[in-house]
């Protein structure tokens, strides 16, 4: 599969479309095409902290970016540059139409001087999805996310990826919620 996302870099962004989810959180669509291939990755708000989002060294939050590309992307020629992705996994598309990737990313978009940086695989805050290929096989997996109090204000987070073969239990021990 990082084969596969490494063959993504250099493709030309050929639109941007802006979705919003229920819970009213931003998501960019960026329709990608390279070598005669087109590809649509799709980029949504993790965090609450917007701390990721840089175009020419200054904050802008994703909707507001996504307003912007939208319009670039008519008259300038944006390339993907880089994409970065930790915790890849795969599952069913909420259509049932198909296979989907997920992964925390790091995506790096140019076009002429500037440059616009979505995401950092370190702090977790965008998350991109897409069609799995169909050259990678497929592997089915689960995410668990298990919640356990840092503090008493606060709360931490730690993934747990599982196959779907390996025939564990999707439910926690309840201490590990509050």
């Amino acid at each position: 599969m990082e084969d596969y996302l490494q063959s993504l870099a250099g493709s030309q962004v050929t639109e941007c479309a802006i979705k919003k989810k229920a819970h009213e959180r931003v998501m960019l669509e960026l329709h990608l095409f390279k070598k005669g291939k087109r590809t649509v990755l799709t980029v949504e708000e993790y965090s609450e902290d917007p701390t990721c989002r840089w175009i020419d060294q200054r904050l802008v939050v994703l909707g507001h970016l996504a307003s912007l590309m939208k319009d670039v992307v008519k008259t300038e020629r944006v390339e993907l540059e880089l994409i970065a992705a930790d915790d890849v996994h795969g599952n069913l598309q909420d259509s049932g139409s198909g296979y989907q990737w997920i992964a925390f990313t790091h995506i790096v978009l140019r076009w002429k001087d500037y440059k616009v940086f979505l995401g950092d695989v370190e702090s977790d805050d965008v998350i991109a999805t897409g069609f799995w290929p169909s050259e990678v096989p497929f592997v089915p997996s689960i995410t668990v996310v298990l919640r356990t109090p840092s503090t008493p204000s606060a709360q931490v987070s730690t993934r747990r990826f599982i196959n779907a073969e390996d025939g564990v239990s999707l439910r926690p021990p309840a201490k590990d919620f509050e």
